[in-house]
């Protein structure tokens, strides 16, 4: 095959419109003609859902007859009534004149604005056409006011003078389940009806090969090299432009398409996708990785996974049979399945470098290395003013990948420091090494919980757990949130004191991540929460879950939740009950049994509320 790099046509990671859109003529006409006036377009992430809205923000302005008058508003970044109406304003500014902004409307909410843009609109003789972008961003707004939320569906739904797209991923499913507990809200205030107005959602699908084909043909590409093309990417479109473009670079479609099984941050794409979906989904898609599956003998239960897969285009289905869209999607999910963490290298990666004993951070000597892993590299140092050792906890540098992150990890680090709590680590100081920051951490000589436990009694064990809910207790009442609980993060001396160490790193960890990795170690998944697995908002009883998992263990020597893979692990922590302790382990006491079975309920509001009332349990078994 013969090809070029004079003319490369095709168009990456920016939202398109006009001769570079493709495509999508069905779902154009529905959004525009079809009867319901608020619709969700759900879709994976690079699908073309900015692009989508923005070629229909073109044809209506083309189009002098049309009864709309459109304003596409990106949420991106929204967390509250004030970030969502500088989004509107600043999407009012960009229409050029269409629609006038009124000085006085920076004081009003963002609801209200909406309802002066409907005013406005009228005053044309036009219906507002909302063309709502990354509206996952509503997640945030709905924990910081759910009345916002209210004011918001009832003026973006139940108004006959708008008509109102909003495009996420299936993220935004969440809004129908979300726990407002511990929000700003000072009662209860139900979010799910948001979305019932715009449900059920219409699935931005991959491109057909009647679609595919006129973007392929800006490149001259032969029949056989198109059907290639499509068939290998599945017909997602930023999968095909990417392959297209690297395939006239290279000159052929081997090596473009090995270029894209290997490459890391389109690794990271998919797995931002894999986790948006839920635990049966994500079951049934490995089921049809690992073998032949026939249409039409899915289950009744799998059969809703297997609808909601096929509209994604994560699935199709060929002779009968389903299978992964494209086989890009095989290599990837054999990544996550053999617990490679796809991830980011981090831009100061250089701030990870070796440190050789002697070095310096801050007023801290270097001795040797203690450990090294993916939060960051370990090393035991001595405060060169005192004379006592200390842990030089180095992070990863991404960590501070923005000032959110800083100022948070920065801000939990500074409460620990003042708890002066006997069972957690106290943290000494926090330096920073170019990028990264360093945790200056009391040094514990002693052993992992799960080391430590052999051979102990029961007795013995129930008194470290009281230990560790003591310390639980003490964080969770100054509002810090562990997330990352497990036996290698509480260390017990010789003389049987638990020291609790990381409170609050693993939440900045995972909120650097939370687009770039499969997210965690097999042995930290072990002790995940369902919230935590289905990548959901947290609170202290997902601590609680994590504690009780742990507890489990200490006394029956075995995890409550198994699986021989990540994923066969992960659905079994959202969707199995644990064998009861006491069948394990007959002698245990029957309320221990039961306080441990409490923390792992799976719906939090069915958990003991946070450490405290742990703790209090905990003193009445003995």
């Amino acid at each position: 095959m013969s090809m070029t790099t004079e003319r490369n046509p095709f168009v990456i990671g920016q939202w398109v419109r006009g001769e570079k859109f493709f495509g999508r003529e069905e779902i154009i006409t529905e959004l525009l003609l079809g009867h319901r006036q608020a619709v969700w377009v759900a879709g994976l992430r690079r699908m073309g859902k900015t692009s989508l809205l923005r070629e229909i923000e073109r044809r209506v302005l083309q189009n002098s007859a049309s009864p709309y008058l459109p304003l596409y508003w990106d949420l991106e970044g929204s967390a509250n009534d004030g970030t969502l109406r500088e989004s509107l304003l600043a999407a009012l500014d960009e229409t050029a004149g269409r629609l006038a902004v009124d000085k006085a409307w920076e004081a009003l909410s963002t609801p209200e604005i909406i309802r002066k843009i409907q005013k406005a609109a009228r005053q044309q003789e036009k219906t507002l056409f909302l063309l709502c972008d990354e509206v996952e961003a509503l997640l945030t707004v709905a924990k910081d006011d759910p009345h916002l939320l209210g004011r918001l569906r009832r003026v973006m739904q139940a108004s006959e003078g708008m008509r109102c797209i909003l495009t996420a991923t299936r993220r935004l499913a969440r809004l129908e389940t979300l726990d407002i507990a511990g929000s700003k809200a000072d009662l209860a205030v139900e979010t799910s009806p948001f979305l019932h107005g715009f449900t059920p959602p219409l699935y931005l699908s991959p491109l057909s090969e009647a679609e595919a084909q006129p973007l392929l043909q800006q490149a001259q590409f032969t029949i056989e090299n198109q059907k290639m093309l499509l068939q290998l990417s599945g017909g997602h479109p930023f999968l095909l432009q990417i392959l297209a473009k690297r395939t006239l670079e290279n000159g052929a479609v081997d090596p473009a398409f090995e270029s894209m099984q290997h490459d890391e941050t389109l690794q990271n794409f998919f797995v931002v996708d894999y986790n948006t979906l839920q635990a049966e989904e994500k079951s049934f898609f490995s089921r049809c990785a690992e073998s032949k599956v026939s249409v039409s003998a899915t289950s009744a239960s799998e059969s809703m996974a297997r609808q909601t897969l096929l509209a994604l285009g994560m699935l199709c289905e060929r002779d009968g049979l389903l299978q992964l869209r494209s086989p890009l999607f095989n290599t990837w999910l054999a990544a996550i399945r053999s617990e490679v963490t796809l991830t980011v290298t981090p831009s100061h990666a250089t701030d990870l470098r070796t440190l050789r004993r002697g070095e310096r951070i801050g007023a801290y000597e270097i001795l040797h290395e203690i450990a090294r892993g993916g939060m960051g590299v370990v090393y035991c140092g001595r405060d060169i003013h005192l004379q006592r050792l200390a842990a030089i906890k180095l992070l990863n540098p991404e960590l501070m990948q923005d000032e959110t992150h800083r100022a948070r990890l920065l801000a939990e680090a500074r409460a620990i420091s003042q708890l002066q709590h006997p069972n957690i680590a106290m943290i000494y100081a926090v330096e920073f090494l170019g990028k990264a920051p360093c945790l200056c951490m009391e040094y514990i000589d002693g052993q992992r919980l799960d080391e430590w436990a052999q051979n102990k009694n029961l007795a013995s064990r129930l008194e470290v757990a009281r230990q560790t809910a003591s310390a639980l207790a003490a964080a969770h009442r100054i509002g810090i949130i562990h997330r990352d609980l497990k036996p290698s993060n509480i260390l017990v001396r010789s003389d049987g004191v638990s020291k609790l160490l990381d409170f609050g790193i693993a939440r900045q960890l995972n909120a650097a991540n939370r687009l770039t990795s499969t997210g965690q170690t097999p042995g930290t998944l072990a002790y995940m929460s369902p919230e935590q697995v289905s990548n959901r908002d947290t609170d202290a009883r997902s601590d609680v879950f994590s504690f009780g998992v742990v507890l489990y263990e200490l006394v029956t020597g075995v995890r409550p939740f198994q699986g021989d893979y990540e994923l066969a692990l992960a659905y079994a922590i959202v969707n199995e009950k644990p064998t009861p302790p006491r069948e394990l382990q007959p002698t245990l006491p029957k309320s221990l049994e039961e306080l441990i079975l409490r923390a792992l309920q799976k719906n939090p509001t069915a958990r003991l509320a946070d450490g405290e009332e742990v703790l209090k349990e905990l003193e009445k078994i003995r």
